[in-house]
Order: C-alpha cells, then structure tokens, then sequence
C-alpha cells in the first residue's frame, strides 16, 4: 500500500482559488473552510488511503461542499490510474455550493499519461440519485458526509446498500 500524505498532495492554490472566489465573505482561511463544514485534513488522507490501497472504480461521495475531500480522492485515484473506467460522482444538494465546486473541479487538469478517471458534480439530493442515479451492485467505495441527522443517515443507507458492489 502506497500512503499519499497530506504534505504531497496538498489542495494546490485552494485558499487562493476560495478566497478569490467568496463573494459572500464567509471564508477567511482554509481553517475556516474546515470550521464551516468541510472534512478535516486527516480524514480526507485516511480516505485517500483508504482508496489508494483498495483502488476502487466507481466512488460515491455525498456532501460536496467546496470539493476539498473531493480533491483528497480524485488524488488517490490517480494513484493506480490509468486503470479505465475509475469514476467519482460527488453528490451536492445546495446549487450554490455544486457550482463553486464544478468551477474549481474543472481547474484542476488532468495529469499527462492520465485516462479513465472522471470526476462527476451532481446537484441533487442525495438519496434520490443513488436511487434513480446508480446500477445496483456498482458502486465500489462510498463516503456519506453530507447530512448526519439520523433519519437522512438512515435513508441514505437504504437507499445505498443495494447499490454496493458485493
């Protein structure tokens, strides 16, 4: 197992890009960023290692945010790439908050000698794209963070556990 560390593959010019892009005020920093909902540094590289040692192909991720978890996993993908068809579908309920990170998602390049790994900004809620979305027994690897009330938890799973790859 290759472990990609933070140091490495860091989020390149995403305070910039953010604070350039904050029309609104809302993000000082990239501390800010984590204290307004977005994962932390270490879990984003335990998910990328995670990833990067079982090199799934089809990934889910729901609550986008800003994409900077997005990021962490695109990254680890590119790890054992260019294995075809690698894909990650993040998933967005706030329009806002999908078209920020479809804007940064589309600066990002893909590196030379890259094939087959896609990145997908989907605005919808969460639990009807994996229902109506996604292939039963297709999705590989799945992270839920975007609303932790139990009951959407809940609906989320339900509407998931079919859709994992046995």
């Amino acid at each position: 197992m290759r472990f990609v560390g933070w140091r490495r593959y860091s989020y390149p010019n995403a305070e910039e890009w953010f604070l350039s892009n904050d029309h609104e005020g809302r993000v000082a920093s990239i501390a800010e960023m984590y204290r307004l909902g977005s994962t932390e540094p270490w879990t984003a590289n335990l998910i990328g290692a995670l990833i990067a040692a079982k090199k799934p192909h089809l990934l889910l991720e729901t609550g986008t945010y800003l994409g900077l978890t997005t990021r962490r996993m695109y990254e680890a993908m590119l790890t054992y790439a260019p294995e075809p068809g690698s894909s990650l579908a993040t998933i967005e309920f706030d329009k806002e908050r999908s078209d920020a990170a479809y804007t940064w998602i589309n600066t990002w390049g893909v590196p030379d000698g890259v094939i087959g790994v896609a990145v997908e900004v989907v605005n919808a809620p969460a639990e009807v794209y994996i229902r109506a979305g996604l292939q039963d027994d297709s999705i590989d690897f799945a992270f839920l963070d975007d609303d932790h009330t139990p009951g959407h938890v809940y609906e989320e799973l339900e509407a998931l556990m079919p859709k994992m790859r046995k």
